[in-house]
């Protein structure tokens, strides 16, 4: 019973936050690297993981 209580639960917040955001514009994104985006490894994946977010129409912005 309680994991059926807990399944609607999930079900029902997904469903307000997906129906909230339909018509909406796509939020802003920023990022600070805590090291050059070239370095092969942490920045550089969060960097190429925030060009992606560009090409899907998100407004990013890094220092």
């Amino acid at each position: 019973m309680k994991k059926l209580i807990a399944l609607v639960a999930v079900v029902a917040m997904f469903a307000a936050f997906s129906i909230s955001t339909v018509g909406k514009k796509l939020p802003s994104v920023g990022y600070v690297l805590v090291g050059p985006k070239t370095d092969g490894g942490w920045s550089m994946r969060h960097y190429q993981g925030f060009m992606s977010l560009e090409k899907h129409g998100y407004n990013v912005g890094g220092v």
